[in-house]
């Protein structure tokens, strides 16, 4: 029998301290009580309240809201409020003064407190996180967003998650070796009952890495045909996540750069099976799509066959790219032909979130496809120039959702590569991250591209004759 621990809170008694952040406080929290209790036991205690909210990237509560969209009014109390989101995507978000910010809990802390806006509620793993938002009196949080596209996921981490649940009932989930709360008044622990309340967070612990949802059914494998082009990019101008194309660990468990190794590429002319492995749990469109992005990219401008599958695959049947949308490992791809080894060989991470419209949903698309036919990141092009502030860049990426040490931050940004098939160095290349001017010291800058460049098509063409 499946085994959970589900524990009533002890009043006045679950008083832990917040741990600080890994950057410089923008936003400040008042001071908590703290009464250290075993921290297997009991989730963290929340700090007395929030002082003050600022968002480290500036950014403005853009309304990108369509007709569509689900619109949610939360009442919230004076005090702590614990809040998940029902949508994919947060589109509008109208947040009265009274509301003084919100703030979550990752890899052991609480972060810094942020405003409620449309670019700080889609950051990181977005939806799938839980929020405690304060407010200075009774008031009503009203947002709205995207209709789920697809299964639940809520990524855990060892030790306390706070999550949006995965399922509508908790015996619908694998249980094994978690403890469980809800979130009650003032975020304050309770008894997690079967029945699970919609937009509310429950807090997980976990002594291991587990993608938490509903357990996966045995689909059909289905070939994907799509009919007509690729969708124009919406003039909407949705928030861009801050997740950065990171790069897959090895079966050591080290970190392999991204290079343009030599005997990387596919044989020109090969056939190229992709299977999008969960295609079956999600929205079919997304699929879809990226099939048309894939096709009218890197196939339109290569000898390859791409032939496009989703579900579980044929038994013996052999499929070069793996492509996984439900999981908690943020977005990137093998490179070339080492896809071959892996299953999933790509993560697009939650991408189903984001409209098939928008510049992510296309950008990430291409982007790690390029990698999967060879390409290396275009600022590790070794006849780059670009002068980096490197402290700036250090300090950005240190920060959530990805927590990149200076180790890591060096690896993706600075280092160059080696390779035996490069150009000069291309500012408009899908391979290239983008770059904020305040990351230089002469000004260069690079925006979020989402569309192969003359270059990139020329590079796959010579690639792949």
């Amino acid at each position: 029998m499946k085994k959970t621990t589900c524990l009533m809170a002890l009043a006045g008694g679950l008083m832990l301290g917040c741990g600080g952040s890994s950057t410089q406080s923008l936003g400040t929290f008042g001071a908590a009580a703290s009464a250290p209790t075993p921290a297997t036991l009991f989730p963290p205690a929340l700090p007395a309240r929030i002082v003050s909210a600022t968002d480290p990237e500036g950014e403005d509560n853009d309304d990108v809201s369509s007709p569509d969209d689900l619109t949610f009014d939360v009442p919230l109390k004076a005090g702590w409020n614990a809040v998940a989101l029902r949508v994919d995507l947060v589109t509008q978000v109208v947040a009265p003064p009274e509301i003084l910010g919100f703030t979550t809990y990752e890899e052991g802390e609480f972060l810094d407190p942020e405003p409620l806006t449309t670019s700080t509620l889609n950051r990181g793993e977005g939806s799938s996180l839980g929020f405690f938002v304060f407010a200075a009196k009774d008031t009503v949080l009203r947002y709205r967003g995207t209709p789920p596209a697809g299964l639940e996921l809520a990524g855990l981490e060892p030790g306390w998650n706070l999550v949006a649940p995965p399922a509508a009932r908790l015996q619908e989930l694998d249980l094994t070796g978690l403890t469980i709360y809800g979130v009650g008044e003032n975020g304050q622990p309770t008894l997690a009952g079967d029945v699970l309340e919609p937009g509310k967070p429950l807090w997980v612990y976990t002594a291991s890495e587990l993608e938490w949802r509903l357990p996966h059914r045995p689909s059909a494998t289905v070939a994907l045909n799509p009919t007509g082009s690729a969708s124009s990019q919406s003039r909407l101008d949705y928030p861009e996540p801050k997740i950065v194309c990171d790069r897959p660990e090895d079966e050591s468990g080290g970190v392999r750069p991204l290079a343009f190794y030599r005997g990387s590429r596919w044989t020109p002319g090969q056939t190229i099976n992709v299977l999008f492995l969960d295609g079956n749990d999600i929205d079919p469109k997304y699929c879809d799509e990226a099939t048309r992005l894939v096709q009218e990219t890197w196939g339109a401008n290569t000898s390859l066959q791409f032939h496009f599958f989703r579900g579980d695959g044929e038994p013996g049947e052999t499929y070069h790219i793996t492509v996984k949308f439900l999981a908690d490992k943020g977005w990137n791809s093998r490179l070339g032909r080492w896809s071959q080894q892996y299953k999933p060989s790509m993560y697009l991470s939650r991408l189903h979130h984001w409209p098939i419209d928008s510049a992510v949903f296309k950008r990430v698309v291409i982007h790690e496809f390029g990698h999967a036919l060879g390409a290396v990141h275009e600022h590790q092009n070794p006849n780059v120039n670009i002068q980096w502030n490197r402290e700036a860049v250090y300090a950005a990426m240190a920060r959530p959702p990805g927590r990149w040490t200076r180790a890591t931050t060096e690896n993706a940004y600075f280092n160059t590569m080696p390779s035996d098939l490069y150009s000069e160095f291309d500012d408009k290349s899908i391979m290239l991250y983008q770059i904020p001017k305040e990351w230089t010291t002469d000004g260069f800058f690079s925006p979020y591209i989402s569309k192969l460049s003359e270059m990139d098509a020329e590079w796959a063409r010579q690639a792949y004759p």
